[in-house]
């Protein structure tokens, strides 16, 4: 009796055991989880070329600075996401979710969209997002100026027991372009004066890591506006604006003038500049020279382009103009 009694207790103690190890496999813990994002960082290797200080991290009147937040989980799925809208690039964005441990991708984004309470125009459309690998980042086909900035960053985390605050690091995904026209009224037989392009931005998209890849789109036949100039704008000795690129390679770049009876004519030579991301490139046009320049400007403040800031008048008529 007392050796049944004895098997008895045994098999107990092992259906407990059993039972607490299966309870203890259907735990999840979860936990609050802070990510913080500070958009300037996007910006911060341009502004030491800016015109004027202030462009790019001041935003056109009537528009945000979108900051999207997208976590993936292990099999690669949105686990959680959120969308936050900024004032202007100096705001940071910080959101909170619950996440339960383990591995995840954090992908963060900023861009400028027209904002009232929803979004009215955009120069970049984003779809996929459910799954990492097939979110996808395209152009929508806007010039768009320094308003078609796109920042983009991501990280690869693990939660468990301690940290639970992440900063997530932020840098553009191409390069920007200056382009100035001094004397712009020197000549009164153009209309407006082109700056041209036989490639544009296209398509961003990303691996399972969180890392991204770029895509252009090269023209068959008509070139793509960087910036337009219509000297009846311009009150003032020049002008100047802004245009936003993916890496590109090989690119290559031509001035040129449309005339009142409706024709047009190129006034340089063709440029050809390999664009690069992060880096800043500058093309100038001066009519009353008869000269024209083109490479990348330095990341100094003491660049020319900072100093005649305030003899230029900024172009801001074609941002919202469909580069077609």
């Amino acid at each position: 009796m007392k050796v049944m009694k004895k098997y008895l207790i045994m098999g107990m103690a092992v259906c407990a055991m059993l039972f607490s190890s299966c309870k203890n496999e259907n735990i999840s813990v979860s936990r609050e989880v802070k990510f913080e994002v500070n958009p300037f960082e996007v910006i911060n290797g341009f502004v030491n070329n800016e015109v004027v200080s202030g462009d790019l991290a001041e935003l056109d009147y009537g528009s945000s600075l979108r900051v999207n937040f997208l976590v993936y989980n292990s099999s690669g799925y949105v686990e959680a996401s959120d969308v936050k809208y900024l004032p202007n690039y100096t705001s940071t964005a910080n959101v909170s979710f619950d996440l339960a441990d383990g591995e995840y991708v954090v992908v963060v984004t900023t861009d400028e969209v027209d904002y009232n309470g929803t979004v009215t125009l955009e120069y970049w459309n984003f779809t996929g997002k459910e799954r990492l690998t097939e979110l996808k980042i395209t152009d929508a086909g806007y010039i768009g100026g320094e308003s078609k900035i796109l920042g983009l960053g991501h990280e690869k985390i693990a939660l468990g027991a301690g940290k639970t605050s992440f900063h997530v690091n932020m840098k553009p995904v191409g390069a920007l372009v200056i382009a100035n026209i001094w004397d712009i009224s020197h000549y009164n037989d153009v209309d407006v004066y082109n700056l041209l392009s036989n490639k544009t931005t296209s398509v961003c998209s990303f691996n399972a890591d969180g890392s991204y890849n770029t895509y252009s789109e090269e023209a068959s036949y008509q070139r793509y506006y960087v910036q337009r100039f219509y000297p009846s704008d311009f009150t003032t000795y020049g002008a100047y604006g802004y245009q936003y690129f993916f890496p590109m390679g090989e690119t290559h770049f031509i001035w040129e003038a449309e005339f009142g009876d409706g024709t047009s004519a190129d006034m340089t030579d063709d440029m050809l500049l390999s664009i690069e991301k992060e880096k800043t490139y500058q093309f100038t046009l001066d009519l009353g020279e008869g000269t024209y320049y083109f490479g990348e400007v330095g990341n100094s403040k003491s660049n020319a382009m900072f100093l005649f800031g305030k003899s230029l008048s900024k172009n801001t008529r074609e941002s919202k103009r469909k580069n077609e």
